[in-house]
């Protein structure tokens, strides 16, 4: 009975030990292929737009490659970057970036090198 007992203990014990995430296995680097999901900013793009097509893979070489225009450099090709813990620079663009569960959100609030304009690019990872 008491073998039994200290069974059910240390199962307990073990089960309350593990550690709940809620990150479902999402890995938080910046470093990968990301595929746009939403752009948000005052540029006409209309609701519904699909900006799936447009993707950047940010290399741990500090380069990152856009396939389209309507990316964060505002050009198509292969760009230096700089990464702090909280920003990211494409050229003269700064973005304050964060993750939020498989996404990666670039915001240029703050930013002094885009005028009159907010961008928020919402990246979820490919």
């Amino acid at each position: 009975m008491l073998k039994k007992l200290l069974l059910c203990v240390l199962i307990a014990v073990i089960a309350l030990s593990c550690e709940d995430s809620d990150d479902n296995g999402f890995e938080t680097t910046i470093y990968q292929s990301w595929k746009l999901k939403q752009l948000s900013c005052n540029c006409g793009y209309k609701e519904g737009y699909d900006f799936t097509q447009n993707t950047m893979t940010i290399n741990s070489n500090n380069t990152a490659d856009f396939n389209s225009e309507l990316s964060p450099a505002f050009e198509k090709g292969s760009f230096e970057f700089e990464v702090t813990a909280d920003s990211i620079f494409f050229g003269n663009y700064k973005y304050a970036y964060r993750f939020e569960k498989n996404k990666l959100i670039l915001n240029t609030q703050g930013s002094a090198n885009v005028a009159d304009d907010e961008f928020n690019f919402v990246y979820i990872k490919q």
